[in-house]
């Protein structure tokens, strides 16, 4: 009976062993980062407790991959600071020479969910930390003071300093009237933007003089980046 309970103690403590060998999924913070490259150094943030009360802490992991959202050409990167949460992934085998040739390969080791092989996804944050600005109906699309909120209803609203008109909406190569064009847009726009913050209702008697709109715009001013027309 002691001798089956000493086994069974021995198999409990070789899975224990095992399981905190083996990675799933934890909250780290970056390091070190190159978002062009996607890549980032990151040091996890749950220390490791082993059974004698010791408590460890993790070593930094080294050229991690982020995972914007991505197909092919087409993406949407996060500006990734250090300082910067992320949450990490630990793929089931080696991924060192995936991340250095792509295609289908043999990871030549044997080490599996391993610490190494961690992949960083940009937006897992405490609940002491959450979006300023997110609403349970809203798409809401936000980097510091620049703000887009698509709405259900099909109104988007746009909060920033500017606008610009990017060179790809005009090409007309060279061509006077396509100046002209981008010239005339973008004057008649800050017409428009100044008398909305300006404007002054008059014959209006409750509450004092009238007074001029407040300057919060509802579309921002808008600079043309570009003097190309696309001819459609």
């Amino acid at each position: 009976m002691k001798q089956g309970k000493s086994l069974t103690k021995v198999v409990e403590d070789a899975i224990e062993a095992r399981l905190g060998e083996l990675h799933t999924c934890m909250p780290a913070k970056v390091v070190k980062v190159d978002v062009a490259a996607a890549k980032c150094d990151v040091q996890p943030i749950l220390k490791r407790k082993y059974g004698d009360g010791e408590v460890v802490k993790l070593p930094v992991i080294s050229n991690v991959p982020i995972s914007f959202y991505r197909a092919g050409n087409a993406f949407i990167s996060l500006p990734v600071h250090v300082g910067d949460y992320v949450e990490l992934r630990f793929s089931e085998r080696s991924i060192d020479i995936w991340k250095s040739k792509g295609g289908d390969v043999d990871p030549l080791d044997p080490r599996k969910f391993d610490l190494s092989d961690a992949i960083a996804y940009p937006g897992l944050y405490p609940f002491t930390m959450p979006p300023e600005g997110a609403t349970a109906n809203d798409i809401v699309i936000k980097n510091d003071q620049s703000t887009i909120i698509i709405k259900p209803d099909g109104v988007m609203e746009i909060t920033g300093s500017a606008i610009k008109l990017l060179a790809d909406l005009i090409e007309l190569s060279g061509n006077s009237d396509a100046i002209a064009l981008g010239s005339k847009v973008l004057t008649e726009l800050q017409k428009l933007y100044t008398h909305a913050i300006t404007h002054v209702h008059g014959g209006v008697t409750t509450g004092g003089g009238s007074t001029a709109i407040s300057p919060t715009p509802i579309v921002a001013p808008v600079a043309v980046a570009s003097t190309k027309v696309k001819a459609v």
